[in-house]
């Protein structure tokens, strides 16, 4: 599919190897654009000793291998102070240590968690099933709300969005005595200007599925090769990654950037059709 020819499996190694140097350049320049981006979605799972990490948005999908699964690796692609929305779940690392101009847990962590105590079955405290049952209908009430904003009018979407933010800050306002329903209640008052975001910029999705789907290629990779044992191959795994994904997202074909990488490094051209218009120095 590459260039016509049969290869063996040391010549794929070394692909890689070429393709992570030539590609450096398109790489670094993709992560310099992370916290420029209106919005970005992030999540991470396990790679074998270490983390894989992902920074995506519609128009990008930038992974990084790292061995730490703290805030100093977002901080290291997003900045001090990310100046869009940050799109999550709701592990502590995105939390304070994160600053951004906005925040969006997502609905979806929520609604799982709910149903998880809800199929338990709380016959005893209808106190609880009824908070746990209230919170679920608001969460799916307000998503529903943020799929029809495009066919309301301005002063309905208003209208109703005022009624469900009301709605939450009087479920939250009261404890519940059962213990887990009462840790959730907690959650909903330490996360409470960042489970709404989307209804203040609709452009926001209200989960963080965008993350979770493209890392779900990449779990199923791992499966298979196990994770890497040392830098270089964690150095290729994430920037290969990164081009092949970032391409299908810009609609460009895969293949034809490794080759171009390959054949004539990182051009010009190659850079603008990634959306990089500004000139970059070539790898070695």
């Amino acid at each position: 599919n590459l260039c016509g020819l049969s290869v063996t499996p040391g010549a794929i190694v070394g692909f890689d190897n070429k393709v992570r140097r030539k590609g450096a350049p398109l790489y670094e320049a993709l992560k310099e654009t992370l916290p420029e981006t209106h919005c970005i979605h992030v999540d991470e799972t396990g790679w074998k000793r270490d983390w894989l990490w992902i920074f995506t948005n519609e128009q990008i999908a930038f992974f990084h291998i790292d061995e730490h699964r703290s805030s100093a690796v977002v901080r290291a692609h997003l900045g001090e102070f990310y100046k869009g929305v940050l799109v999550t779940d709701f592990y502590s690392s995105y939390r304070n240590l994160v600053p951004a101009f906005a925040k969006q847990k997502c609905c979806t962590h929520l609604l799982g968690d709910l149903k998880e105590l809800l199929d338990k079955g709380l016959p005893e405290n209808p106190e609880a099933a009824a908070f746990l049952n209230d919170l679920k209908q608001l969460i799916q009430d307000a998503i529903d709300l943020h799929r029809r904003y495009p066919s309301m009018s301005p002063e309905r979407w208003r209208s109703e969005r005022k009624d469900i933010l009301r709605r939450f800050r009087k479920l939250y306002s009261n404890p519940v005595s059962h213990k887990e329903s009462e840790t959730i209640r907690k959650r909903l008052i330490t996360h409470k200007n960042e489970l709404f975001t989307f209804l203040k910029y609709p452009e926001i999705e209200p989960t963080n599925n965008r993350s979770e789907q493209g890392l779900r290629s990449s779990v199923i990779f791992r499966k298979i090769i196990f994770g890497n044992r040392c830098e270089q191959g964690k150095k290729n795994v994430s920037l290969i990654m990164t081009i092949l994904r970032t391409a299908r997202l810009k609609m460009l074909s895969p293949i034809g950037a490794l080759k171009t990488i390959l054949t004539e490094g990182v051009t010009q051209e190659l850079l603008k059709q990634f959306g990089i218009p500004s000139q970059m120095p070539q790898a070695p």
